[in-house]
Protein backbone atom coordinates (compact mmCIF):
# COMPACT_ATOMS: atom_id res chain seq x y z
CA UNK A 1 0.00 0.00 0.00
CA UNK A 2 1.45 3.48 -0.91
CA UNK A 3 1.35 6.71 1.53
CA UNK A 4 -1.41 8.21 -0.66
CA UNK A 5 -3.54 4.91 -0.80
CA UNK A 6 -3.56 4.79 3.09
CA UNK A 7 -4.54 8.79 3.09
CA UNK A 8 -7.26 7.88 1.27
CA UNK A 9 -8.04 5.00 3.18
CA UNK A 10 -8.12 7.13 6.19
CA UNK A 11 -9.78 9.80 4.89
CA UNK A 12 -12.44 7.68 3.52
CA UNK A 13 -12.57 5.73 6.66
CA UNK A 14 -12.43 9.25 8.77
CA UNK A 15 -15.78 10.18 6.75
CA UNK A 16 -17.65 7.17 7.51
CA UNK A 17 -16.82 7.67 11.19
CA UNK A 18 -17.75 11.10 11.53
CA UNK A 19 -21.23 10.46 9.67
CA UNK A 20 -21.88 7.59 11.69
CA UNK A 21 -20.80 8.56 15.49
CA UNK A 22 -24.19 8.78 16.93
CA UNK A 23 -24.81 5.12 15.96
CA UNK A 24 -21.74 3.51 17.06
CA UNK A 25 -21.52 0.83 19.78
CA UNK A 26 -20.47 -2.37 20.94
CA UNK A 27 -17.28 -3.22 23.04
CA UNK A 28 -15.59 -4.84 19.36
CA UNK A 29 -15.86 -1.90 17.83
CA UNK A 30 -14.40 0.42 21.05
CA UNK A 31 -11.30 -2.21 20.99
CA UNK A 32 -11.04 -1.71 17.25
CA UNK A 33 -11.08 1.90 17.72
CA UNK A 34 -9.01 1.64 20.92
CA UNK A 35 -5.86 0.03 18.97
CA UNK A 36 -6.28 2.55 15.57
CA UNK A 37 -5.94 5.32 17.93
CA UNK A 38 -2.22 4.18 20.18
CA UNK A 39 -1.62 2.47 16.01
CA UNK A 40 -2.37 6.26 14.57
CA UNK A 41 -1.08 8.38 17.06
CA UNK A 42 2.70 6.37 17.05
CA UNK A 43 2.38 6.81 13.11
CA UNK A 44 1.86 10.71 13.84
CA UNK A 45 4.95 10.95 15.99
CA UNK A 46 6.93 9.23 13.51
CA UNK A 47 5.98 10.87 10.70
CA UNK A 48 6.26 14.52 12.35
CA UNK A 49 9.60 13.29 13.38
CA UNK A 50 10.69 12.15 9.52
CA UNK A 51 9.04 15.55 8.46
CA UNK A 52 10.83 18.03 10.98
CA UNK A 53 14.26 15.64 9.69
CA UNK A 54 14.56 14.75 13.65
CA UNK A 55 16.26 11.31 13.61
CA UNK A 56 13.84 9.05 16.86
CA UNK A 57 17.53 8.31 18.15
CA UNK A 58 18.13 11.46 18.66
CA UNK A 59 14.41 12.48 20.24
CA UNK A 60 15.70 9.20 22.69
CA UNK A 61 18.99 11.20 23.72
CA UNK A 62 17.21 14.40 24.23
CA UNK A 63 14.66 12.33 26.75
CA UNK A 64 17.61 10.90 28.61
CA UNK A 65 19.39 14.01 28.77
CA UNK A 66 16.35 15.74 30.53
CA UNK A 67 15.74 13.31 33.04
CA UNK A 68 16.41 14.02 36.61
CA UNK A 69 19.07 12.38 37.11
CA UNK A 70 22.61 13.68 36.58
CA UNK A 71 24.95 12.77 33.74
CA UNK A 72 28.37 13.16 33.94
CA UNK A 73 31.00 12.27 31.23
CA UNK A 74 33.76 10.10 32.38
CA UNK A 75 37.15 11.61 32.78
CA UNK A 76 40.17 9.20 32.58
CA UNK A 77 42.18 11.85 34.45
CA UNK A 78 39.81 10.89 37.24
CA UNK A 79 41.64 8.56 40.13
CA UNK A 80 39.68 5.44 39.86
CA UNK A 81 38.24 6.70 43.44
CA UNK A 82 36.89 9.77 42.24
CA UNK A 83 35.02 8.36 39.31
CA UNK A 84 31.69 8.60 38.97
CA UNK A 85 30.34 5.41 40.16
CA UNK A 86 27.42 3.45 37.87
CA UNK A 87 24.20 2.96 39.68
CA UNK A 88 22.37 0.94 37.04
CA UNK A 89 22.89 -2.33 36.06
CA UNK A 90 22.12 -1.34 32.70
CA UNK A 91 23.95 1.59 31.48
CA UNK A 92 21.57 3.44 28.77
CA UNK A 93 22.43 3.17 25.69
CA UNK A 94 21.55 5.76 22.65
CA UNK A 95 22.47 4.90 18.66
CA UNK A 96 22.44 8.62 17.09
CA UNK A 97 23.55 8.29 13.58
CA UNK A 98 25.04 4.80 13.56
CA UNK A 99 27.39 5.63 16.86
CA UNK A 100 26.67 4.36 20.21
CA UNK A 101 27.00 6.51 23.26
CA UNK A 102 26.90 4.89 26.48
CA UNK A 103 24.89 7.43 29.28
CA UNK A 104 26.17 6.54 33.13
CA UNK A 105 23.89 7.58 35.99
CA UNK A 106 25.53 9.57 38.77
Amino acid sequence: MSYLELANLLDSLAKTLAHNHENLDGEPLAKAASGLQKSATKFETILNDFLSGSDPSVRELEGLLKTPAKLLPLNPRLSPQKRPMVITSKPATVQVFGQVFVLLRC
